[in-house]
């Protein structure tokens, strides 16, 4: 299970995620995937990974890993930049992340 911070300016919160077995070795904390939220596949990066599901929810599946994103220290300033300056966290995300899509360094 991994955290995911979606591309939604509304909800800047963490959400929680299955990630399918055969991307489980490709996602990693900055990894930019595609998710399921109200309806609509979404933009978001993961913030957290090996997280503990809550009891008693069925989690949805991560649908797709559309690129590499920031390494986790870049995600980590983006968090630190954000409370500093107060601003969001994701103008940050989005500023650090390639406006191409990347699948291997």
């Amino acid at each position: 299970m991994v955290g995911v911070l979606a591309d939604v300016p509304a909800l800047e919160r963490v959400l929680d995620y299955v990630v399918p077995a055969r991307w489980a070795d490709r996602v990693e904390v900055g990894t930019v995937v595609r998710v399921p939220l109200q309806g609509r596949r979404v933009r978001g990066w993961v913030v957290e990974v090996d997280r503990t599901p809550p009891p008693g929810i069925t989690l949805r599946a991560v649908t797709r890993i559309s690129s590499i994103g920031p390494p986790a220290s870049l995600l980590e300033l983006a968090r630190w930049a954000a409370h500093r300056w107060a601003g969001r966290e994701l103008s940050f995300l989005r500023a650090a992340t390639p406006d191409r899509a990347v699948h291997e360094l």
